[in-house]
């Protein structure tokens, strides 16, 4: 079934409750009618149908991002079709969702993608085999075709799709899809994060799946002075079933040591993470993940053309390890943030179709830092419009409490954010290839943003981030230890050589209306 018809097929279901709950009204109105609460409409931003014991809840909610991307910088405007770097408008996210509970300590969540506007054979050289067979000697002949260039492709998905037990505020059970708990940044709600996208280290050291499938503890005290999560986790990314059999301990905890003493640094938030687990070489055959800006330009990928021209996967294999710092500190119309990442991860290389067979080329280490330090300040309004960052949790509505008023505010933030990473393809065992990317995958950023918040359910957001790659270099070269590439190392040879030799930069324009219930 899909997303749209278990949207219709609860709605469908709820109205009877509503119009029964209506019937019910005392025809006296006495005092139960003047504080009854409504059976359906809108709270706090979320449409919402509920039964008349209050037993039952629907939320119905969703999601969409329409962004508009203008790169620039050296050799980006000389790069080949499919580069994904051209200015264009494309649909970011389009998530209906729909939340609800019953028996007042049940949750769940059902959201989907249907966004993410792509290509397939964006750069024109991808082909497909036509075959026939010779009804009269039986031989086959295969010709290559060209596949369809530039067709618009669309691969729905689930994303958060959960069930959740809420005992107490301090006791809860979440099981399903979701947000690992791993960093602030990752467990703060896209609608409301500073940029358009989370920083460069949450996505390619911190949490570069965003989400998992697993089961998780959590809870806070009631004075909201300390946060725990915790579970375990398939560990190989949302939708995948896992491959090995073996899972990930991830959890994060956090506290706010000065709440209540009435100083104007009562939300101080620290917090802590860490994530571990293995991979089964025999069984785990996908890359490691590759590293992108935040409009998607891939600055260093798991697989390379090797010394015989086969192309090479690089795969995660063995301990995963990852730790991680935060620090939180509104302050009046204020707000830093930062955090630190650290990661060391096994990997292993393999030939293209050799993936998972014994037939293992080396076996390496992927290890590192990153971090990132960002302000904002609230020009107009305040941050009660995007709530408290590094939660994540289901969707509950105090029909008790009055209806918030519509606010409306300008946030404005800067942020730096540096990732160096070293690989070594052969640190573990055997010898690295004459090709293999070993070295280091040093990239930093700086950028500048404004979200403007109609309201808490309409943003209008521009930001400018300014990457370097420090010594890039085409990868032909490699007489340095960098890495990281730059756009212009991605230029054809001869058509700019000082342009592909000196080129260690990129500028990222990006602007975003976003729609969110």
């Amino acid at each position: 079934m899909t997303l749209a018809r278990l949207a219709t097929s609860l709605l469908v279901a709820s109205i009877p409750l509503a119009l029964a709950g209506a019937a019910h009204a005392s025809p006296e109105g006495g005092a139960a009618d003047a504080v009854e609460k409504p059976r359906s409409g809108w709270h706090d931003g979320v449409f919402f149908l509920r039964s008349a014991d209050d037993d039952h809840r629907l939320y119905v909610q969703g999601r969409a991002n329409v962004d508009a991307y203008v790169p620039f910088g050296p050799g980006v405007s000389d790069l080949g079709p499919g580069s994904g770097l051209q200015t264009t408008v494309f649909l970011r996210r389009v998530r209906p969702e729909i939340s609800g509970e019953f028996h007042r300590v049940w949750q769940y969540k059902i959201e989907g993608e249907w966004g993410q506007s792509a290509s397939d054979n964006a750069n024109g050289q991808s082909s497909t085999l036509a075959c026939a067979v010779d009804a009269t000697s039986g031989a086959q002949t295969c010709t290559p075709r060209s596949a369809s260039v530039e067709a618009p492709t669309q691969k729905p998905q689930a994303l958060d799709v959960y069930v959740n037990y809420a005992h107490s505020p301090l006791v809860n059970v979440q099981a399903g899809q979701f947000k690992i708990p791993f960093t602030l940044e990752n467990r703060s709600s896209e609608n409301f994060t500073p940029f358009m996208e989370a920083s460069m280290p949450v996505r390619a050291l911190g949490a570069p799946t965003t989400r998992d499938l697993g089961v998780m503890a959590w809870g806070e005290t009631a004075g909201r002075h300390f946060y725990y999560s915790a579970g375990f986790f398939n560990g190989d990314g949302p939708n995948r079933p896992n491959p090995d059999g073996r899972f990930d301990a991830i959890g994060r905890v956090f506290a706010h040591p000065l709440l209540g003493r009435g100083t104007p640094v009562d939300e101080l938030q620290v917090g802590l993470s860490a994530r571990w687990g293995t991979r089964d070489a025999k069984h785990v055959g996908y890359d490691v993940s590759t590293l992108t800006t935040q409009g998607g330009y891939a600055f260093w990928k798991p697989t390379y053309s090797d010394s015989l021209g086969r192309l090479t996967h690089v795969m995660p294999s063995g301990s995963q390890l990852a730790v991680a710092g935060e620090l939180h500190l509104p302050v009046s119309i204020v707000e830093l943030t930062t955090e630190f990442i650290y990661v060391d991860g096994g990997t292993r290389e393999a030939v293209d179709g050799y993936q998972l067979t014994p037939f293992t080329e080396r076996v390496g280490t992927l290890k590192g830092f990153g971090y990132y330090t960002q302000v904002g300040v609230w020009a107009m309004g305040d941050r009660s419009i995007v709530g408290r960052r590094g939660y994540s949790t289901p969707t509950h509505l105090d029909l008790d409490k009055p209806q918030a008023p519509t606010k409306s505010g300008l946030e404005l933030v800067a942020k730096w954010e540096q990732v160096q990473l070293s690989y070594a393809s052969a640190d573990r065992k055997g010898s690295p290839d004459a090709r293999s990317p070993d070295g280091d995958i040093k990239a930093n950023a700086f950028a500048l943003g404004a979200n403007y918040w109609a309201s808490r359910n309409v943003r209008l957001s521009a930001s400018y981030t300014y990457y370097f790659f420090p010594g890039s270099e085409p990868a032909s070269q490699q007489t340095s230890d960098q890495r990281a590439l730059a756009p212009a190392q991605g230029l054809a040879k001869g058509v700019d050589d000082a342009t592909r030799a000196s080129g260690h930069s990129l500028h990222e324009i990006m602007f975003r209306l976003g729609v969110a219930l």
